[in-house]
């Protein structure tokens, strides 16, 4: 178009003229990066005395719109940043973040692998695209393929740490026993809890753990004492501990999606310097992120959430009768404190 000087004002020699005006991108082709806005600035009036200034020709080259999404990875528990803390993904309006490559990421990460990402040692809980995070809602954790847009998009997905632990009893005791040269078994009574008798037992607590575990209990050596008259070491040949009526029960159970598998064994026998034995295998079956795996698909993961559960040797009718030393008749006793050592061990396992 052509652009004219207003009634009443009058462009003298050597005055500067400015003339501004907007342009407004309404779309802009999906495989194209650049487009151009192209000007043409003709200054002169032919015909009124006033010499023709040469053309001047700006073309203006404007990248096709970019956006951010921003990631990031949080401990649940007490909001740190956890991982790599915060990922960075910059690419065209418009496009998935799965479309993108590594170039348009920071640190060069795998866009398929930080929606969410593996972190070793934590679970991926849920997320929320929401920057307030003390008023945002979560949504469980799942496969996330967001669209770059125009404005910065926050993407904050929160973890808990995997951890197993173990409480055993620290010490057993089944009393005083007959010195008779008898075959003879010696049961170990219930523990007192306050003012009531409950049963032995180990427990174990699960915090957000996506893998499987075993427990297991070993006997390294044969009962010992000392004896009081010679004051040296003596054996209780040929004993061995049983175990009968054993229990595995859950006590506690929040947030578990997954489905799961146990055995266990209701009873075994130690045989002092034996491998240990396996008394629970407990196995996690769900849908897990794992280091290997891309995000795919929009899958929402499973929780393995918070759990406790415990092994117990008999119940309030067979407590009493549920952890037994066995002592053949042809074992020498001593009138010593004989005693040995159980060692419990937590696996985790693939």
């Amino acid at each position: 178009m052509t652009i004219l000087p207003e009634d009443g004002i009058a462009i003298h020699g050597n005055d500067t003229v400015e003339i501004r005006y907007s342009k407004k991108v309404m779309e802009i082709p999906a495989d194209k990066h650049y487009f151009y806005n192209d000007g043409v600035l003709n200054a002169g009036l032919p015909g009124f005395g006033v010499p023709i200034v040469p053309v001047k020709s700006n073309s203006t080259r404007f990248k096709q719109g970019l956006g951010r999404i921003i990631f990031r990875y949080i401990d649940r528990r007490n909001q740190q940043a956890i991982g790599d803390r915060e990922i960075t993904v910059t690419g065209p309006i418009g496009k998935k973040v799965s479309e993108l490559t590594t170039a348009e990421t920071s640190g060069q990460q795998n866009p398929n692998k930080i929606r969410p990402a593996y972190i070793e040692g934590y679970v991926p809980v849920d997320y929320t695209n929401q920057p307030d995070l003390t008023t945002a809602q979560f949504q469980t954790v799942r496969d996330v393929d967001p669209i770059v847009e125009g404005t910065d998009t926050i993407y904050t997905f929160r973890y808990e740490k995997s951890r197993l632990e173990m409480q055993v009893p620290v010490k057993m005791s089944f009393g005083t026993a007959s010195s008779a040269a008898i075959d003879r078994i010696y049961y170990l009574p219930g523990q007192a809890d306050g003012g009531t008798k409950v049963p032995y037992g180990v427990q174990v607590a699960d915090y957000w753990g996506v893998t499987s575990w075993n427990l297991s209990v070993q006997q390294a050596r044969q009962f010992e004492g000392v004896d009081q008259a010679t004051n040296k070491l003596v054996p209780l040949d040929n004993a061995y501990l049983s175990f009968d009526y054993g229990l595995f029960k859950t006590l506690q159970s929040t947030d578990n999606t997954t489905k799961d598998d146990v055995e266990t064994r209701d009873h075994f026998k130690l045989t002092p310097g034996a491998p240990a034995t396996t008394i629970v295998t407990y196995h996690k079956k769900g849908h897990y992120l794992s280091a290997q795996q891309d995000n795919t698909g929009n899958q929402q993961y499973d929780l393995p959430g918070y759990s406790v559960y415990q092994y117990q040797f008999g119940d309030q009718q067979t407590m009493d009768y549920s952890v037994g030393l066995h002592v053949p008749a042809a074992t020498k006793r001593y009138k010593t404190h004989y005693k040995t050592t159980l060692t419990w061990n937590l696996t985790a396992v693939p």
